[in-house]
């Protein structure tokens, strides 16, 4: 039986882990963390938002999609103090999908994030992705496969301007 070092080994191995993009910005010191501003994602309602406890700069959202209130979105973000956290922690988010292995979003025309990983059908109703040091999950959460790239790429574009 492998050792956790092991199975994460051959994890990185299956995800090229190791060809992955350099993220696009370091957190610089003294700038507040990331912070997604609901309010900001024009089209979508905020329906309320949990930390985790114990877990510093990381919390939950939850959102319904105005044109479709039966819509409901499930947005975990986390922000690392590094790069190489937040790719580690994208790893284990991975490691977590009962797939033995996700595509690339782009395999889907999907350009979020520096990385972002996708289902394997036609309607991506799920998106993981990393921008700088902000890992970032949107889920579609309505019991049926629905996109979820519009939320996807707003929450991104949030990430960018605070980067500037």
């Amino acid at each position: 039986m492998p050792t956790m070092e092991e199975f994460r080994e051959m994890a990185k191995r299956n995800y090229n882990f190791y060809s992955w993009p350099p993220l696009t910005s370091a957190a610089v010191p003294g700038r507040r963390p990331f912070l997604l501003d609901p309010l900001r994602l024009e089209g979508y309602t905020h329906l309320g938002r949990e930390a985790f406890p114990g877990v510093a700069n990381a919390w939950r959202d939850r959102f319904a999609q105005d044109a479709y209130p039966d819509l409901f979105y499930m947005v975990t973000v986390h922000v690392h103090g590094t790069h190489a956290e937040t790719h580690d922690a994208m790893l284990d988010a991975l490691n977590l999908s009962m797939s033995p292995r996700l595509p690339r979003s782009e395999e889907a025309g999907i350009q979020v994030g520096d990385i972002c990983f996708a289902g394997h059908g036609a309607v991506q109703s799920r998106l993981l992705f990393a921008r700088g040091t902000v890992l970032v999950d949107v889920c579609a959460m309505s019991g049926r496969e629905y996109p979820v790239e519009d939320l996807a790429y707003k929450i991104d574009n949030q990430i960018l301007e605070s980067l500037r």
